[in-house]
């Protein structure tokens, strides 16, 4: 399901497209076009790029590591497709 919002900046209106559909039983929704994601953290991050999502997934990998006692990031990056969020 995509739905379309309409935002007023500086006098000017935008339509900006928002990405919502299922991950497991939990709707996630995104102006963009890449999130990390996870079953533990949930909605980690949103980006443009995939590659800018697979930075933020490497950071949150590394900084849930760092605190020891078996803590774990378990996020994904994800794509929006036609059919919604899928594992990039």
């Amino acid at each position: 399901m995509s739905n379309v919002y309409e935002i007023i900046t500086h006098n000017t209106k935008k339509h900006m497209k928002l990405n919502s559909a299922y991950i497991g039983h939990l709707s996630v929704s995104s102006k963009q076009n890449y999130i990390v994601y996870g079953s533990v953290r949930g909605l980690v991050s949103e980006h443009r790029s995939k590659s800018g999502a697979e930075r933020s997934a490497a950071k949150d990998h590394t900084g849930c590591s760092s605190l020891g006692g078996g803590a774990y990031s378990g996020v994904s990056v994800y794509q929006w497709t036609d059919g919604g969020w899928a594992k990039s």
